[in-house]
């Protein structure tokens, strides 16, 4: 795997360096931080861990800690533990794909420094890093022209179910997995080795579609058994509620199904009372090719306050505390309001995806190096065709890794991105997450460039 120990040498002294050099180590607590940990300590109430709003995969990692170390304080090391080996399990995936040691290494170099929230009491770090593992194990074992094998399928089901119970915004793997993994397993077989056998093909299609939808099916089910609902987690009205109030109107109010007026009745009295602005009235710099969308500032200024503060106490007045059934009401009311309103939530929809991309030239920190990444491939573009005669072997497959690499980092990013402005603004802590592999191309891409240069000043393959 290695052709001699310094590359093994790299990545270690990376680890440990990033381990104990990285930041601080205190463990922050934000204000979502008490609602998880008051889950944790309510564990006993199986009941009410399944009908909270909360995925149950950070409530029970957290009362793992409690009961192994009995301090919360070392969750900001345990994290920061867990995605330094995410990273290094994606460096052996990608080996095993077959990257050059050396092109994986700086694949992941940057992700060793790459990760905000690992101090903080929150899901964010462990959605990265089961979402590193689980690409990993997808590079893994496509890394042979043969279909994987039933281990290999199981451990890519477990840790997809780590990954979504984290967080519903991990639900997107369960469209990246199959789809990174199909790419990378035609790419594998017709790309570099010029065949496909379609019966093998199927058979990996068949597997990915029972990896993916039995076990989230099963647990959805076994939910719909306990408390009555069907899905991952009884939060979707709850939050998708906060993007459509500002949708709702008083005309179109009889026009809501009778059992979700009274409710709609008290949020837009309870907004009128508030006085909560809707959305800016439009100016020039909100118009992108003649098409009006919403700012960041827009799109988050009254989200939790139209939740927390309108709808949610509105619906409690009106149901009790039953989070099952009051987030069904809501996801009722919200549903509806989009029928009335699509244009609005396509507007919605879009300005999320056009902020979602500005957020990342902002977790860049400097538009720089967005113009250097656009540089360097429009470098490598005239290079290619000044010298197209002078490519070998060697050459070519490090085009085909960043065509490859590039392809799951852009299904990462925008299937991400989607599934949460379907349902909400997009917060920095979350682009984080689905930006994670743009530093890894631009740390390649230069190693890739520095490589065929050699290349070709040398004429060596």
């Amino acid at each position: 795997m290695f052709k001699n120990r310094l590359q093994l040498s790299g990545i270690l002294i990376l680890f440990v360096f990033a381990l104990y050099g990285n930041r601080s180590y205190e463990t922050l607590l934000l204000p979502d931080s008490h609602g998880y940990l008051m889950y944790t300590m309510q564990m006993t109430d199986f009941h009410g861990l399944l009908s909270s709003i909360r995925t149950i995969g950070y409530p029970l990692f957290l009362n793992l800690i409690h009961k192994v170390f009995n301090d919360f304080s070392v969750i900001a090391t345990v994290q920061l533990v867990i995605h330094e080996l995410s990273i290094t399990a994606l460096f052996f995936g990608l080996l095993r794909f077959g990257f050059h040691a050396w092109g994986a290494l700086f694949a992941v170099l940057p992700l060793f420094f790459f990760n905000s929230f690992f101090s903080c009491m929150l899901t964010d770090s462990l959605v990265m890093s089961t979402g590193l593992f689980t690409l990993a194990q997808i590079f893994y074992m496509h890394g042979k022209v043969e279909k994987p094998t039933v281990p290999e399928w199981i451990v890519l089901s477990i840790l997809l179910a780590l990954s979504y119970h984290m967080h519903p915004r991990n639900l997107s793997y369960l469209i990246i997995a199959p789809l990174a993994g199909l790419l990378l397993y035609y790419s594998k077989n017709v790309i570099l080795h010029g065949r496909m056998r379609w019966n093998q093909f199927r058979s990996v299609v068949i597997s990915y579609a029972l990896v993916v939808t039995v076990p989230f099916f099963c647990y959805c089910l076994f939910r719909f058994v306990v408390v009555g609902h069907f899905g991952l987690v009884s939060f979707g009205g709850i939050n998708i509620i906060g993007v459509t109030v500002p949708m709702m109107q008083q005309a179109t109010l009889s026009r809501l199904s009778q059992d979700v007026q009274p409710l709609a009745k008290k949020i837009l009295d309870e907004t009128g009372r508030l006085n909560l602005q809707k959305f800016d009235p439009p100016t020039r710099d909100h118009f992108i090719l003649g098409y009006r969308f919403y700012k960041p500032l827009e799109m988050t200024r009254h989200y939790n306050t139209h939740i927390h503060v309108v709808s949610v106490p509105a619906v409690v007045e009106l149901q009790g505390v039953d989070n099952v059934r009051n987030n069904k009401l809501l996801l009722k009311l919200a549903t509806e309001t989009i029928l009335l309103y699509p244009v609005e939530y396509v507007r919605w929809v879009l300005s999320g995806l056009i902020n979602a991309v500005n957020y990342n030239k902002v977790y860049i920190e400097n538009v720089n190096l967005v113009l250097l990444f656009v540089f360097l491939i429009f470098f490598r573009w005239v290079a290619g065709i000044a010298s197209c005669e002078k490519k070998g072997k060697s050459y070519l497959m490090l085009d085909h890794q960043f065509s490859v690499l590039s392809a799951v980092a852009i299904m990462v990013f925008f299937l991400m991105s989607l599934l949460v402005v379907l349902v909400e603004p997009p917060l920095v802590r979350y682009m984080e997450v689905a930006t994670v592999l743009v530093p890894s191309l631009i740390s390649f891409l230069l190693w890739k460039i520095a490589c065929q240069s050699w290349l070709l000043l040398t004429g060596k393959d």
